[in-house]
């Protein structure tokens, strides 16, 4: 009871036409918006002979009121025709029940071939991994994160996959983002705490030759 369920906004134009949005949703019994609908109406004067298509998204949720499969799809007349579909996989069979954000699909389904995530003992992102238009059985690329101590980020490594003509796939370089020692540095010069390098000729440098080398001379 008492939510909104239409909503219609007029732009008015310095020639005196105007145009029109009427926004609708629906929702179900949680009180959750299930369909909305948005409907744009046009200047005779801007000579658009073909009426634009009414857009609707449609939103699915789980137990936890978390939202899942999200669906697009253009109606004109009685025609619908689809458009886009990705859903949100949560962290509920893994035995771990978290409820935390781990993956993307793009259909239905629960198991993520667009992209998943791994967190760490902390709940932090420990890896993350990209998958090609093939599915979950061809990774595209991948990231691995580390901490310190304190769960400050400490070393970000990305990896991705070359596919040469013949259809195998062969792990490229790797690149790591290596943070220096946070306490060293004064506070107006952290945003010069990181270097890029390749795997093969990561520095091994103390956090002092690191602020000289990375951000400068030493202040």
């Amino acid at each position: 009871m008492g939510r909104l369920t239409q909503s219609v906004s007029t732009t008015v134009y310095p020639d005196g036409t105007q145009s029109t949005s009427t926004e609708s949703m629906q929702y179900d019994q949680r009180g959750r918006v299930q369909t909305q609908q948005l409907a744009l109406a046009l200047p005779s004067g801007w000579n658009i002979t073909t009426a634009l298509p009414v857009y609707q998204l449609s939103q699915s949720y789980n137990d936890a009121n978390q939202p899942t499969s999200t669906q697009t799809s253009t109606i004109v007349g009685t025609q619908q025709t689809p458009g886009y579909t990705f859903t949100e996989v949560y962290d509920g069979t893994s035995g771990n029940n978290t409820g935390a954000l781990i993956g993307l699909s793009n259909n239905l389904g629960a198991t993520p071939n667009v992209a998943s995530l791994l967190l760490n003992e902390n709940a932090l992102p420990g890896s993350l991994t990209y998958y090609t238009s093939a599915g979950s059985s061809s990774i595209d690329a991948s990231e691995q994160f580390t901490y310190d101590g304190d769960l400050r980020p400490q070393t970000d490594t990305a990896g991705d996959q070359a596919v040469d003509r013949a259809g195998k796939s062969s792990a490229r370089a790797a690149g790591t983002i290596s943070r220096a020692t946070w306490s060293v540095l004064p506070r107006h010069r952290r945003a010069c705490r990181a270097k890029v390098a390749p795997a093969a000729a990561r520095p091994k440098t103390t956090a002092t030759t690191n602020k000289t080398n990375w951000c400068g001379p030493a202040t």
